[in-house]
C-alpha cells in the first residue's frame, strides 16, 4: 500500500492510531473501574498475593511455551472490502484491547493484572501508551524491510518464540519474587 498508494497508507496508520488509542480508552476505563471495585472489597495484602500467583502463573505457561492467547483470525477479506482510513481504525480498535490478539508472551497479561490489583489509576497511562507504542511499531515494521513473511514464519520464528518465552517465563519470575518481597 505504502509504495502503490502513499496516500492510504497515511490514513491506514492515522486509522489505526486512533483505533488503538479508542480501545486503549475502552480498556483503561475498564481495567480502571473492575480495580477500583477490587480495591474497595480486597485488602492490600491479598491483592499483593493475588498479583504474585497470577504472575507466576503466566511465567509457567511462558516457561512451557504455552502462552495463553485466542485462536482466532481477522477476516481477510476485510483488506479487500474496507477503505484505508476505515480497515486501520478496525484493525487498530482489535489490536489496541490486547487480549482479542495472539500472544508472544505473558507480559501484557501480568500487566493487566497488575493495573487491575495494584495501580487502577495508572490504567490511562498504561493502556494509552501501550496503544501507541504497538501501533507505532506495527508502522515502523510495515514501513522496513524487515517485516516479511519470511522474517516471521518458519522454523526460526519458532526457536524465537521459544527463546523470548523463556526470557519473558524469568522475567516474571523474578517480578513476582519482587512483588512477594516488596
Amino acid at each position: 500500500m505504502w509504495r502503490r498508494e502513499p496516500a492510504d497508507a497515511v490514513r491506514f496508520f492515522l486509522g489505526l492510531l486512533a483505533g488503538m488509542l479508542a480501545s486503549g480508552m475502552v480498556l483503561a476505563l475498564l481495567t480502571n473501574t473492575v480495580g477500583r471495585l477490587v480495591h474497595m472489597s480486597v485488602g492490600q495484602d491479598v491483592r499483593t498475593v493475588m498479583l504474585a500467583v497470577v504472575i507466576l502463573v503466566f511465567a509457567g505457561a511462558d516457561l512451557a511455551n504455552r502462552t495463553p492467547h485466542i485462536w482466532r483470525q481477522v477476516p481477510q477479506s476485510f483488506i479487500w472490502r474496507l477503505k484505508p482510513g476505515l480497515r486501520g481504525l478496525l484493525w487498530g480498535f482489535d489490536l489496541g484491547l490486547l487480549v482479542t490478539t495472539q500472544k508472544v508472551v505473558s507480559l501484557m497479561w501480568i500487566s493487566i493484572a497488575g493495573v487491575v490489583l495494584v495501580a487502577p489509576d495508572a490504567a490511562g497511562f498504561v493502556f494509552i501508551t501501550l496503544a501507541v507504542l504497538s501501533s507505532m511499531g506495527i508502522a515502523l515494521l510495515s514501513l522496513t524491510k524487515v517485516a516479511t513473511s519470511e522474517t516471521f514464519c518458519g522454523i526460526h520464528d519458532r526457536r524465537w518464540l521459544k527463546r523470548i518465552r523463556l526470557v519473558s517465563g524469568a522475567v516474571a519470575v523474578a517480578a513476582a519474587a519482587g512483588v512477594i518481597l516488596v
